[in-house]
């Protein structure tokens, strides 16, 4: 009798100390789970690193910096410690867009492996998860350059118009749903034409005109003795960006003297 009261005592202290065992080495591994610095990326144009904790579920900038002159110009007066990451992302999307520059993505790279947390942003973030090896070239691996026999579409256009650049100077533009419009010359408004626009129409537009390229910008014009889009000395002059890139466009309306009329972004479509 004596003996099985002994064994029960045992058993009872046993399982008692393995489930302090267990509960301590989770709070242990909680503990050094809270301890862990994660690091991110953030592109469109500009590049900036935070370095975050994870505090009671909760991810905590402790530390960033503004990685290329675009990041400098645009953040030097915000400071990002002690903001929830979230937070941080919007406000970045935020200064984009009161800057006017228009984006679809918001490139992410992080060596926290919680694609879901990310989902929780009023914008759509890329995200990519990388080793803590991996992390530090994302600023090489993020160089801008052209992507050939890519579309390039443009942003906020309902219709997915879209540039590939080809080989040698060589323009196609497509869009993903034809439809037809009425459109206006910008400059005689009474002039007003309807267009079917589809892979044919845009096909004979791009037969008149080519690129040049010149460092990071990308220059998109007539051909000799051809017109730019229907104008005589026109053109988009385009700065080069990470899978996208941002044109200038001038109109010479007939004149020598072309002058600038708005600016378009284009994007790469993942």
């Amino acid at each position: 009798m004596k003996k099985g009261i002994i064994i029960s005592i045992v058993l009872v202290v046993v399982v008692i100390v393995g489930v302090f065992l267990i509960m301590a080495k989770q709070n242990n591994n909680q503990g050094n789970k809270d301890n862990i610095t994660y690091e991110i990326y953030l592109k469109v144009n500009p590049l900036v690193l935070f370095d975050f904790k994870v505090e009671n579920e909760e991810a905590i900038v402790t530390d960033f910096k503004l990685d290329n002159d675009k990041a400098r110009e645009l953040f030097v007066n915000i400071d990002f410690k002690g903001m929830n990451l979230i937070t941080a992302i919007e406000i970045y999307g935020d200064k984009l867009k009161e800057s006017k520059i228009e984006f679809t993505n918001i490139y992410i790279w992080t060596t926290w492996d919680n694609k879901q947390y990310f989902e929780n942003s009023k914008y759509k973030l890329d995200v990519t998860i990388v080793k803590s090896e991996e992390i530090q070239n994302v600023p090489q691996n993020t160089i801008s350059k052209l992507q050939y026999d890519t579309k390039y579409y443009k942003v906020l256009d309902e219709h997915g118009f879209n540039i590939v650049f080809k080989e040698n100077g060589v323009l196609e533009y497509h869009v993903d749903t034809p439809y037809s419009q009425k459109v206006c010359d910008e400059f005689v408004p009474s002039a007003c034409f309807d267009f079917t626009f589809d892979d044919n129409y845009y096909k004979e537009e791009a037969s008149s005109n080519m690129y040049v390229i010149e460092g990071d910008t990308v220059t998109l014009k007539a051909k000799e003795g051809e017109d730019y889009w229907g104008w005589t000395n026109s053109y988009a002059k385009c700065e080069i960006l990470f899978n996208r890139i941002k044109c200038d466009v001038y109109n010479g309306f007939h004149d020598s003297n072309a002058s600038y009329v708005r600016t378009e972004y284009y994007e790469i479509k993942k």
